[in-house]
This record gives C-alpha cells, sequence and structure tokens, in this order.
C-alpha cells in the first residue's frame, strides 16, 4: 500500500464519500475519509490511531455518515452552507 491509497467509496445521499489509508506500520493503518457534495470538497475527517485494515475502514465509513446525518438533521438557519475546503 502505498503513502495514501483509496480502499472504499460510496454515496450517502447527495455526498460522495471516499476512504483512504496510510500504513501505520506493519499490518496497521491510518487514514482520512474526503467527503464530497458533487464536486465540492466539503469535509476531511482524520483517524490517527493504528487499527487493522477492516478496523480503520469501518471506523472511517461510520464516522463519514455520522458527519452526514449530523449536517443533514441540524438546523439550518441563516446562511449555514457548506464552504469548499
Amino acid at each position: 500500500m502505498d503513502d495514501k491509497t483509496l480502499v472504499h467509496q460510496f454515496r450517502e445521499g447527495r455526498f460522495d464519500v471516499r476512504i483512504f489509508l496510510t500504513s501505520a506500520v506493519e499490518e496497521t493503518f491510518g487514514g482520512h475519509v474526503d467527503i464530497f457534495d458533487g464536486d465540492l470538497h466539503k469535509c476531511r475527517i482524520v483517524l490517527a490511531g493504528p487499527l487493522d485494515q477492516s478496523g480503520a475502514i469501518s471506523a472511517l465509513e461510520v464516522r463519514a455518515r455520522d458527519w452526514i446525518s449530523g449536517w443533514i438533521n441540524r438546523d439550518h438557519s441563516g446562511d449555514t452552507g457548506l464552504a469548499e475546503l
């Protein structure tokens, strides 16, 4: 696995989610998830702790889905749109 490898992607409502892993030491991984609204990069969530590959992917997927759910379910009064990263 190279420095940053796309290992999983999915769509959640209007958001596209891409999960990347990096190898910390043999058989342990960290990584990040990027969340896009169309072509606009809206959020990056980082996983610092070393986990096995499936645990890291699962943790990042759960965090992405939680972020999206929080965004969708919160009050959007006023000018509270997402800014591009």
